[in-house]
């Protein structure tokens, strides 16, 4: 991975190759010499943060919940053990069962933030609500795919290991667990 030079803006974008979220095009900007002024840096804005923090990741993690149920519930209908499909055995459909609720619960609280987020109410203890509920979930329901998938889960040639990485990597992202757990409703 080499670097893109945006000469014209006096910036440059160096790729980062990423345990997680390989499709983002996760990248650090690098702008030397070139004024920045502190209203243009995100940090600096709390409300476009919050949206990334907020309904976006939790957004994020809802597709990783659903990604990898969908995948894990059509290996477990196809993948044939003791001459029946694994998915009639009765800790496979606990595990999927399991993610299904996960990935339902996690997609409404995101779309209930975003909707308050939309009509204007404040809505900081609901975003980091959702976003501590997706993200876990998130875990579990990549977590529950791997073992559904078996040795299989743990290899590239399936696609639940992805969803396990990106599960983890979000988990990286801020805000930290304990900040949204202590979070006003």
């Amino acid at each position: 991975m080499g670097h893109r030079s945006c000469s014209s803006s006096g910036c440059t974008v160096v790729p980062r190759d990423a345990l997680g979220f390989r499709a983002s095009g996760l990248a650090t900007l690098v702008c030397d010499g070139l004024p920045v002024a502190v209203g243009q840096l995100l940090q600096q804005d709390p409300a476009r943060l919050s949206f990334w923090r907020g309904p976006c990741l939790s957004a994020i993690a809802v597709g990783i919940c659903q990604g990898a149920l969908d995948c894990s519930s059509r290996y477990a209908r196809e993948r044939q053990q003791f001459g029946q499909p694994i998915a009639d055995f009765d800790m496979v459909r606990r595990l999927l069962g399991d993610a299904a609720r996960r990935a339902a619960s996690a997609r409404l609280m995101t779309y209930d933030a975003a909707a308050r987020m939309d009509r204007g109410i404040p809505v900081q203890g609901q975003l980091l609500h959702a976003l501590t509920w997706s993200r876990e979930s998130a875990m579990l329901c990549a977590d529950n795919a791997v073992q559904v998938f078996g040795g299989y889960g743990y290899t590239k040639d399936y696609p639940a290991e992805m969803f396990f990485r990106d599960a983890k990597f979000l988990e990286t992202m801020p805000p930290c667990v304990s900040e949204a757990r202590c979070a006003p409703v």
